[in-house]
C-alpha cells in the first residue's frame, strides 16, 4: 500500500497581495466601527483591533488617520459608481430603467459603508486639511454619477438639465431615506419609497408632449 501523497504547500502570497489584503481589512474595519459607533467615538485602536493589524502597518499604508478616512469615502463612492456602471443593458421602458437606476444606487446608499461615509463627511467638516480634500473628491464623484445618468437616459429626448436635476433629486432623496432608516425609523418601508422615487424620476425625464 502506497503512502498517501502530501498536499503541496499553498503558494506564498506576494508582498503586493499582502499589502492589498491589509488595506482591505483596514478599510472594512473602519467602515464597520464607524457604522456601529459613529466617527466621534472611533479611535485608531478600535480600527486596528478589528482589522487585526498594528497602527504602524496602517500608517505605512495610509500615512495617518486622515488619509484612511479619505480612502473610506473614496472606496464607497467608487462602489456607488461601479453599481451604476455594472447594470449593463438598461430596460427600454423608461420607468423600468429609472427603477433599475434607483435600485443600483440604493445598493450602496442603503449600506453600512455609505452610512460610515456620510458620518466621515459630516464629522470632518471642521478639519481644515481633510475636509476640503473630501469635498473636492466628492465633486469629482458627482460629475461621474451625472455622466452615467446622461449616458443611461441619452435616448429619452429629455434635456440635459432635466436629466441632471432628476439625478441630483434622486441621489439626495436616497441619502435622506438612508438617514431616516438608520437614525430615526429602522422599520421604514424603503421599497415603497424607492418605487415612488422611480416613478417620479421617470415622470421628470419623460418627454413633454
Amino acid at each position: 500500500m502506497s503512502a498517501p501523497k502530501s498536499k503541496a504547500p499553498a503558494p506564498r502570497r506576494t508582498q503586493e497581495e499582502r499589502r492589498r489584503e491589509t488595506r482591505r481589512r483596514l478599510i472594512d474595519a473602519t467602515i464597520s466601527v464607524i457604522a456601529e459607533r459613529g466617527i466621534a467615538h472611533t479611535a485608531t485602536a478600535d480600527i486596528t483591533g478589528r482589522a487585526g493589524v498594528t497602527w504602524g502597518a496602517a500608517q505605512h499604508l495610509f500615512g495617518g488617520k486622515d488619509e484612511l478616512l479619505r480612502q473610506v469615502v473614496e472606496e464607497v463612492s467608487n462602489d456607488l459608481i461601479a453599481e451604476l456602471d455594472a447594470v449593463g443593458r438598461w430596460p427600454a421602458a423608461l420607468e423600468a430603467r429609472a427603477r433599475a437606476v434607483v435600485e443600483a444606487m440604493w445598493a450602496i446608499c442603503g449600506s453600512p459603508g455609505f452610512l460610515a461615509m456620510m458620518d466621515v463627511i459630516r464629522g470632518t467638516r471642521i478639519e481644515p486639511d481633510l475636509h476640503p480634500k473630501i469635498v473636492a473628491d466628492q465633486a469629482r464623484v458627482q460629475a461621474r454619477i451625472e455622466k452615467l445618468w446622461l449616458k443611461i437616459f441619452a435616448d429619452t429626448q429629455a434635456s440635459r438639465r432635466a436629466i441632471l436635476d432628476t439625478c441630483n433629486l434622486t441621489y439626495l432623496s436616497l441619502i435622506a431615506l438612508a438617514a431616516r432608516k438608520n437614525y430615526l425609523y429602522p422599520d421604514t418601508d424603503t421599497e415603497a419609497v424607492r418605487n415612488a422615487m422611480a416613478k417620479a424620476a421617470a415622470a421628470l425625464i419623460a418627454p413633454r408632449s
